[in-house]
């Protein structure tokens, strides 16, 4: 089930993320803050890369309700620079709810054009039992612009 979060946009554009609730491989490695690029990295950001430069109407709309761009092919990559996934740590920590906050939480990276980043973390890995993951849309400045949950 995936549902919108702190927003009142439909919860069925979320649907169309389908790709966030793909199985998380039991052992995702870690360089500091930045999960590795491995299986799950992967499969999601070649979904989302599908999104991101589809002309279809119903990625367009989702893009949009993300406030996400449409960049080219070359300009989505899962980032493994140490300072740039520390900053999406810290940011990504910021935008949970308390419960769910845990400091220097590793989190996938994926660099959408030159604005945008869209962070996540492996589901329970702050502990609890979540029954969702949080996603967050950032722009360049760390912001948050949407949150959802798979």
């Amino acid at each position: 089930m995936i549902q919108k979060m702190w927003s009142d946009r439909p919860v069925g554009a979320v649907l169309l993320f389908g790709f966030l609730v793909m199985a998380t491989p039991a052992h995702a490695g870690s360089q500091g803050l930045c999960r590795s690029a491995d299986d799950e990295a992967a499969m999601r950001t070649a979904a989302l890369r599908r999104m991101l430069t589809s002309s279809e109407s119903r990625w367009v709309a989702t893009r949009n309700a993300y406030q996400l761009p449409a960049p080219p092919d070359t300009a989505i990559s899962v980032v493994a620079d140490s300072a740039t996934c520390h900053a999406a740590s810290r940011a990504h920590n910021a935008a949970l709810p308390l419960e769910a906050r845990v400091s220097n939480r590793p989190v996938y990276v994926v660099k959408v054009g030159s604005s945008r980043y869209v962070v996540w973390d492996r589901r329970a890995s702050d502990g609890l039992a979540d029954e969702y993951e949080i996603v967050v849309v950032f722009d360049a400045a760390w912001s948050p612009l949407e949150k959802f949950a798979t």
